[in-house]
């Protein structure tokens, strides 16, 4: 067994003389430059500068004619009768009216279509007919309102209340 150390322990020697005999070339380790200096490239360029494209002369845009639709009824989707200030809508064929025990899960549906409006409109139903009262708003926001109210499935018909 000493015979077998002997010959590990001069193996081991010859391995490490011979790594220390290998030329090494020493690494430069980049300069990084203190923080807040500005380093500038003053090296010189080899070809000219590109140059920049020049633009396209471009035709005049038309003014478009844009006709503001200031009528609540111009901008919903649907049949709309006014008496004052109550609206009647209704989208497609009527439906009949909500029974009892749907009017709860109708109006969670209208609330949750309704909760990223501006002009938050209080909902409720009244003889199975869907109502909404807006205390703010205007043509816009209302009619945008009604128009995601209408697109619910169980909702065609509908009784606004304006402001």
């Amino acid at each position: 067994m000493s015979g077998k150390a002997l010959i590990v322990i001069i193996a081991s020697a010859g391995l490490l003389a011979s790594c220390s005999s290998i030329p090494r070339t020493p690494t430069k380790t980049p300069e990084i430059p203190p923080p807040n200096v500005v380093v500038a490239d003053l090296s010189p360029r080899t070809s000219a500068p590109a140059k920049k494209p020049t633009p396209r002369p471009t035709a005049p845009i038309a003014p478009r004619k844009v006709v503001p639709t200031t009528s609540l009824a111009g901008l919903i989707d649907g049949t709309v009768s006014q008496n004052g200030r109550q609206l009647t809508v209704t989208r497609g064929a009527p439906l009949p009216a909500v029974p009892l025990f749907r009017q709860a899960i109708v109006l969670a549906d209208v609330r949750a279509s309704l909760n990223s409006s501006s002009s938050a409109p209080q909902a409720s139903f009244q003889r199975g007919q869907l109502h909404l009262r807006f205390e703010q708003g205007n043509n816009t926001e209302i009619a945008s309102a009604i128009n995601r109210v209408l697109d619910l499935p169980e909702v065609s018909h509908l009784v606004a209340t304006l402001p």
